[in-house]
C-alpha cells in the first residue's frame, strides 16, 4: 500500500511564527510613524513673521537689559579700588585728594574709607569692586595669597567682589 508521506506540523508553524513576528514588528512601531506623520503637517511658518518677531525680541531685551542697568544704578554705589602690580598693595582713588589722588588702603585706614563710601552712597548700598593688576606683558605675582586673604578679612563687613583678568584664571 501506498502511504502519504509523513508532515511535520513544525513544517506548518516556523512560517505562521515568521508572519506573526512581522505583524508584531508593525504594530510597535505604528506610532513612530504616526508621529512621523503629524510632524510633516505642521504649516509652514513664514520668514517676515520670524524676522519681525526676533527684532521685537531683542527690543524687548536691550528694553530690559536697561531697566536692569538703571534699577541697580539706583539702589547700588560701586567704590573701585585697584591692586598694584608692582607690590600687590591696594589702592584707592581719593578725588578729593590734594597731592596724590591714589591712596595706599592699609588696616588702619580700611574703616574710615569703608564709612566714607557708605555715607557719601546715602541710601544705596556700597559695593567694592577690587581689580587685579593689568600688567601690559605677561602676569603679574600679585596680589599674594595673603594678601587677598588680608583685603578679604578688610572688606567681609561690606559687599565685595574681585574682578580678575583672564590671564589670572
Amino acid at each position: 500500500m501506498i502511504q502519504p508521506p509523513r508532515r511535520s506540523i513544525t513544517r506548518f508553524f516556523i512560517p505562521l511564527i515568521d508572519v506573526l513576528t512581522l505583524l508584531f514588528c508593525i504594530f510597535l512601531l505604528s506610532p513612530v510613524i504616526k508621529a512621523g506623520a503629524e510632524v510633516k503637517a505642521i504649516p509652514a511658518v513664514d520668514n517676515d513673521q520670524l524676522k519681525q518677531e526676533r527684532v521685537r525680541l531683542e527690543q524687548d531685551l536691550q528694553r530690559l537689559r536697561a531697566d536692569r542697568r538703571d534699577i541697580l544704578q539706583g539702589r547700588l554705589a560701586v567704590q573701585v579700588l585697584q591692586i598694584s602690580d608692582e607690590s600687590g598693595k591696594l589702592y584707592f582713588y581719593d578725588p578729593a585728594g590734594v597731592s596724590d589722588r591714589w591712596v595706599e588702603v592699609t588696616a588702619q585706614n580700611v574703616q574710615p574709607i569703608i564709612e566714607r563710601a557708605r555715607a557719601h552712597a546715602g541710601d544705596k548700598a556700597v559695593y567694592f569692586l577690587i581689580l587685579y593688576p593689568r600688567p601690559a606683558r605677561g602676569e603679574t605675582a600679585f596680589p599674594t595669597l595673603l594678601q587677598r586673604r588680608q583685603y578679604d578679612r578688610w572688606f567681609a563687613g561690606v559687599a565685595h567682589g574681585f574682578e580678575v583678568p583672564m590671564a589670572h584664571l
